[in-house]
């Protein structure tokens, strides 16, 4: 929702003015194998906050109500730069599309 911190840009110019625009304006799809860097210090697996179906369905009822109020601040993406709202929302949409066409979905 915006809470925590940023992750540092690591992108160029080819990845914030050719690649974002192809991707959040769904002209092409999501590529392949594509990692993004972990936070400074960071090794081993990605670990992901622990919590019940209980808690997420509250993390999801705040975003949709925040969302409805245009209450979510721009973020800083690592390879796009800082992107608002509107096209976080579009890079999820692509991102679901991606791994849901892994399993012929």
């Amino acid at each position: 929702l915006g809470d925590g911190p940023d992750m540092p840009y690591r992108g160029n110019w080819k990845s914030r003015y050719v690649f974002r625009p192809l991707i959040v304006g769904q002209f092409v799809k999501m590529p392949r194998n594509v990692r993004l860097p972990r936070p400074e210090g960071s090794r081993g697996p990605r670990v992901f906050p622990e919590g019940t179906i209980e808690e997420l369905c509250v993390t999801v009822d705040e975003y949709l109500r925040r969302s409805e109020l245009r209450d979510l601040p721009a973020r800083m993406h690592p390879y796009f730069g800082r992107m608002s709202p509107w096209a976080w929302q579009r890079i999820h949409h692509s991102h679901f599309e991606h791994h849901l066409a892994q399993f012929a979905l």
